[in-house]
């Protein structure tokens, strides 16, 4: 009994650190924000992975993280060094990564057989990469081309709605989903679609349609959100 004790303590303990380490990266991530923000940095992608350790990317090829996996600082370094535009970076709940960037490059630690099998395809279509967004569970959803898509585990609505958009060939922009499955699709130009996403989010990117803003792009980790808007100003709930 007194074993058990102690190994649940150090059980909690590790998960208070995790707590508290999320909290703290988050608070630095904010503060780059806003100095990408002031600099009029247009802000390409931003990757947060379940310790709050983050990276974004702004201009053609900048980079900023904290604590990034060598792997995915490795990639980082590569890609810049060539002055290759990196279009996308997100990290999946099992730990794997997948980094878009040029056209129809990518490279990362894909587990899923089915999404790999999907990339090499629209590789050697040479179509455009343009989406990464890894479901709660497993599953993801990859935007290629102007309307094209691939889809495992997504939730029906959001497949309804992608289906739509790919009959009506308009372009979708960008796909996020959080661990809830709230999900918000941005396409066309000003053309947003959303289900159960947060009350204060929903308020957000409604104001933003409303006064003619330009929305980019949605992140989701944890319970946090960031927009991304006229391409280098932000909106966030933390």
């Amino acid at each position: 009994m007194k074993v058990y004790f102690i190994t649940l303590a150090f059980f909690l303990l590790c998960i208070s650190l995790d707590a508290q380490s999320f909290v703290n990266n988050i608070e630095v991530l904010k503060q780059e924000l806003d100095t990408l923000q002031k600099n009029n940095l247009p802000l390409q992608t931003i990757a947060v992975n379940r310790l709050g350790e983050w990276v974004i990317v702004f201009g053609e090829w900048g980079y900023s993280f904290v604590n990034m996996p060598s792997d995915v600082k490795t990639e980082l370094q590569n890609i810049s060094a060539k002055e290759m535009k990196i279009i996308d970076i997100d990290f999946a709940k099992n730990g794997s990564w997948l980094m878009l960037y040029g056209t129809a490059d990518h490279n990362g630690d894909v587990r899923d057989a089915d999404e790999k099998e999907a990339l090499n395809t629209i590789r050697q279509k040479e179509q455009r990469l343009t989406c990464y967004a890894p479901m709660p569970d497993s599953g993801a959803v990859i935007l290629y081309g102007d309307n094209s898509y691939y889809k495992k585990n997504v939730p029906k609505l959001a497949v309804q709605k992608l289906k739509s958009l790919q009959d009506r060939h308009q372009r979708v922009k960008h796909f996020a989903i959080n661990s809830q499955k709230a999900w918000v699709i941005l396409y066309a130009g000003k053309g947003i679609s959303f289900a159960n996403i947060p009350t204060d989010l929903e308020t957000t990117l409604k104001s933003l349609a409303e006064t003619a803003q330009t929305i980019d792009k949605v992140f989701f980790f944890a319970d946090k959100w960031v927009v991304i808007f006229d391409g280098y100003k932000y909106k966030c709930n933390f």
